[in-house]
């Protein structure tokens, strides 16, 4: 008699668990996996995007410390971050995000904090691109008094106004400070301190 061929069920990358809540399936560059909770789908468009359209799992071009973080400030939020109120009021970073987020970028300044910006770029992740933009325009918030100009000015160590060269200087040690690459972080970012002008 002949046998029926064999079918075989293709493999798919969305675990539901018992109490209902879908798991998707994601890889790191550096080879870890992790099961993360669907509802970040509704944070980020390139997930999204890509478990709209394959079963597969999705490889993420980042590594598994940087994944990591972004998964952290997901469920911290119990993935419904709010949203960073703009413009900026203060110098003062606590006075620019909630205690949540505050918590979160505890741990950097904002130089430390571009990998997390990146990532948040590469994902399309808004709420948390604006946390880490925040973070770096409040960095350089000016107010609107001469001990606000001078604040700033001491911090970066400057005695007087900036000449030309000065500022020549300053560009080559922050170079992203003036170039966006391309990517329209540079102009986020000055969009942010442009606004705590105002």
């Amino acid at each position: 008699r002949n046998k029926s061929p064999i079918k075989v069920k293709k493999k798919r990358f969305k675990i539901r668990y018992q109490n209902g809540m879908s798991k998707l399936q994601i890889t790191t560059k550096d080879g870890k996996e992790f099961k993360v909770d669907d509802r970040i789908k509704d944070l980020s468009m390139v997930i999204s995007n890509w478990f709209e359209s394959s079963d597969d799992a999705f490889q993420v071009d980042l590594n598994s410390d940087i994944f990591e973080k972004v998964i952290e400030y997901c469920e911290m939020h119990d993935y419904n971050p709010p949203k960073v109120a703009k413009p900026i009021k203060s110098h003062i970073l606590k006075d620019n995000l909630g205690e949540k987020d505050l918590k979160f970028v505890s741990s950097y300044d904002y130089l430390s904090i571009k990998p997390i910006l990146d990532a948040a770029f590469y994902l399309v992740m808004n709420p948390l691109r604006e946390v880490c933009i925040c973070v770096i325009a409040t960095e350089f918030f000016i107010g609107n008094t001469i001990d606000d100009i001078e604040r700033l000015k001491a911090k970066f160590g400057v005695e007087s106004d900036l000449t030309l060269e000065e500022e020549e200087a300053l560009l080559k040690e922050y170079p992203w400070a003036e170039d966006d690459g391309g990517d329209g972080k540079g102009e986020e970012e000055s969009q942010m301190i442009e606004e705590s002008k105002k």
